[in-house]
């Protein structure tokens, strides 16, 4: 089953996800309502993608900023398969199938938006591992809706980048990282073992 975690906070923080899997059944949204929200959206692949969104109980009267984390790499339900983002040169089955990550995120960018008052120009990514080279794409193809992303121990896994408006960024990196070396352009620690079809679950 293809599911990774997307976590969503509006005025605080949210994150997206996709795992190795397809599944296909009909797309469910979330209600304008506030606390720790989960719910699905299917894509023009088919895809039946699941995402958590996180709504602070009193938001302010007037549009709000949203933040989109996709996480990691992490393992599935089952503890068997590995949930990846497809970011270019990384990772595992999500890349090998292409899987259009970014056209997801532009979907649940405008089901948000439907149900709640955005601010547009507080529009934000991070990311961490694989979610941080998923972050990377999010800025060099959806710069008109994300205008800012930060992230951590990621890379620019893309042969090229070309935003059509600027994109602000924060990038975090140790330099004794070696799963995600500062250098590098894909992981080549454990999360690199995300790339074979026989990998075993591993965290980001």
């Amino acid at each position: 089953m293809r599911r990774h975690s997307v976590f969503l906070a509006i005025a605080a923080v949210a994150t997206v996800g996709t795992s190795c899997a397809a599944t296909r059944t009909t797309s469910t949204t979330v209600a304008a309502a506030s606390g720790d929200l989960q719910a699905r959206l299917v894509t023009p692949d088919g895809r039946t993608r699941t995402y958590r969104l996180h709504v602070p109980a009193d938001l302010p009267d007037r549009p709000i900023p949203l933040v989109v984390y996709p996480d990691g790499v992490g393992s599935g339900a089952d503890e068997t398969e590995l949930r990846t983002w497809n970011s270019g040169l990384c990772c595992g089955a999500s890349m090998r199938k292409q899987v259009d990550d970014v056209e997801f995120v532009r979907r649940l960018l405008d089901t948000i938006e439907e149900q709640y008052s955005i601010d547009p120009t507080h529009v934000f990514a991070a990311g961490h591992s694989n979610g941080g080279f998923m972050a990377y794409w999010l800025a060099c193809e959806l710069s008109d809706r994300i205008v800012a992303v930060g992230l951590q121990s990621g890379g620019l896994g893309l042969a090229s980048c070309d935003p059509a408006q600027p994109v602000s960024l924060l990038h975090i990196h140790g330099t004794a990282d070696t799963n995600v070396p500062i250098a590098a352009s894909a992981p080549t620690g454990s999360s690199s073992n995300c790339n074979s079809s026989t990998a075993n679950p591993t965290s980001g």
